[in-house]
């Protein structure tokens, strides 16, 4: 059809396909406000160009520009995609609006949006913008994920890649307004203040603060993948201790976070395991949900979980010893039969090789048996996850039962 005013016309299909665009549009996926506002859709494979109280001046006779890089790859130099449309072939006007829609190339990897308007005559630009941000039709990053829990649930949800060597920020039906603020238009950067174990990893100027930040952005680190956006940074190569990870913005000459979490429970993240490589023999105590070996001098337990979870970890674990002569107890546990020397992996655990590795230092006495396992708090009552009692003879530890 064509319009009372003799210059938009559409099919009825596109007519119905940019009014429904137009609908669904939500605030979040704002990506340039100028001259026309330029939104995302919801797919991420489309830019919705929308100018409010819109006149014929407004879209006739100027050239609409629509520039993307595709990223490089497979030895490729970056692909630069460069068009020059008319606003009748894509748009429509109604509601005294302006509304059209440009699809994206979804086989590329875009990093780069520039569009706008200029004159067709004068060659004169009318407005130019510019969004800098992967746009993708997979994510490498988001496959490497390896637990199916993440570290925790924020804004973005945090997981460990795959070799725990990186960390992995998810955020699920992405908004543009998670990356941006848009009172200032910029984007919200990310910090990551990574804790050694050893102060000794930490350059000379930062042993006083106790961590290094590796911080990031999205638009370097970060891809817009299956309605999510995936960023990826690299771990630093030595043990950590813990994480503390958001975002920020900053106000008044002061950084203000968005959102911060921490990993101070979860256990170091190591690309070693000495308590792994003292494992003296070649068949745990019992296999469940852990593996659970003597240590070398049988002086420890180190409890072993392959292809670890990070739900794995969170939950406490308990250990009942119970002495060969009650007299070795302290007088207060006599009546039990045991102490316990329970722990958390966030005190005695490591991440190390896609597998969650935990000691425990055994009492110094002769043991008759063992009950470990782990547990959850609920409704104010401890229930096991999982438990085993194991009869154990210090002097010959292979004579066990179940």
């Amino acid at each position: 059809f064509r319009s009372i005013f003799g210059w938009v016309w559409a099919s009825s299909n596109r007519v119905e396909g940019i009014i429904s665009a137009y609908e669904r549009l939500e605030d979040n996926n704002l990506i340039i406000h100028d001259h026309f506002k330029v939104y995302l859709d919801e797919e991420l494979s489309s830019l919705v160009y929308v100018r409010d109280e819109c006149s014929y001046e407004d879209v006739v006779p100027q050239i609409w520009l629509v520039h993307t890089i595709e990223l490089g790859g497979n030895n490729r130099e970056p692909q630069y995609d460069i068009r020059h449309l008319w606003f009748e072939d894509y748009g429509m006007r109604f509601e005294g609006k302006c509304v059209a829609i440009v699809p994206l190339q979804p086989e590329y990897d875009i990093e780069l949006i520039r569009t706008g308007q200029h004159n067709h005559v004068s060659v004169d630009n009318i407005w130019i913008s510019s969004y800098a941000g992967r746009i993708s039709s997979h994510s490498a990053e988001y496959d490497s994920i390896v637990g199916d829990e993440p570290l925790f649930h924020d804004v973005y949800d945090v997981y460990l890649g795959k070799d725990y060597d990186s960390l992995i920020y998810v955020k699920e039906r992405c908004s543009i307004q998670t990356l941006r603020e848009f009172e200032n238009n910029t984007e919200l950067p990310f910090f990551l203040h990574v804790f050694p174990v050893s102060e000794e990893d930490l350059p000379e100027h930062r042993r006083q603060l106790g961590f290094i930040n590796v911080g990031f952005w999205f638009g370097t680190n970060g891809v817009f993948s299956d309605g999510r956006c995936v960023t990826t940074v690299d771990l630093p190569d030595y043990d950590i201790a813990a994480i503390q990870t958001g975002q920020y913005v900053s106000h008044e000459d002061q950084h203000v976070n968005t959102w911060s979490q921490n990993s101070f429970s979860f256990g170091r993240i190591s690309s070693h395991s000495a308590e792994y490589d003292s494992i003296v023999e070649d068949e745990p105590l019992f296999h469940d949900v852990y593996d659970v070996y003597l240590g070398k001098d049988y002086n420890s337990l180190i409890y072993v979980k392959e292809r670890c979870r990070l739900q794995d970890a969170e939950s406490g674990f308990f250990l009942h010893v119970f002495p060969t002569n009650e007299e070795d107890l302290p007088e207060q546990r006599r009546r039990l039969g045991f102490v316990n020397s329970g722990f958390s992996f966030g005190t005695n655990g490591v991440f190390y090789d896609g597998r969650c590795v935990a000691t425990v230092d055994l009492p110094d006495y002769d043991i008759a048996a063992i009950r470990t396992g782990q547990y959850v708090l609920h409704e104010d009552q401890y229930v096991n996850i999982w438990s085993r009692t194991i009869d154990l003879q210090r002097q010959e530890p292979k004579q066990l039962t179940d």
